[in-house]
């Protein structure tokens, strides 16, 4: 099931890299994403919903409104049964390198 979480990550990678930003997971949101999207009876079926609805959709809102408009980093962890986003802003990143 990880490998199936990789791939859809690997396909919102390239999407997200057209807007200049980055994504990387951690062990804990893949396990999170592959328990959560996996159903005995249907598999992995039930992964692209789950990762439209808590992976897409809360990245949809910092693109267009918040903390990566202008491009950047996140990086999704699991805690206390739910994602966690960490968004590291292209201004934020491009400061660091300065200093």
């Amino acid at each position: 099931m990880a490998s199936i979480v990789g791939k859809f990550v690997r396909e919102l990678g390239q999407q997200l890299a057209a807007r200049s930003v980055t994504i990387e997971l951690t062990a804990g949101a893949t396990e999170y994403l592959a328990k959560k999207g996996y159903d005995p009876d249907n598999g992995a079926r039930p992964l692209a919903r789950v990762i439209q609805e808590e992976l897409k959709a809360p990245l949809g809102e910092e693109l267009l409104f918040g903390a990566l408009e202008d491009g950047g980093h996140v990086v999704v962890d699991a805690r206390d049964g739910a994602l966690r986003f960490d968004f590291q802003p292209q201004r934020s990143i491009e400061t660091s390198a300065l200093n």
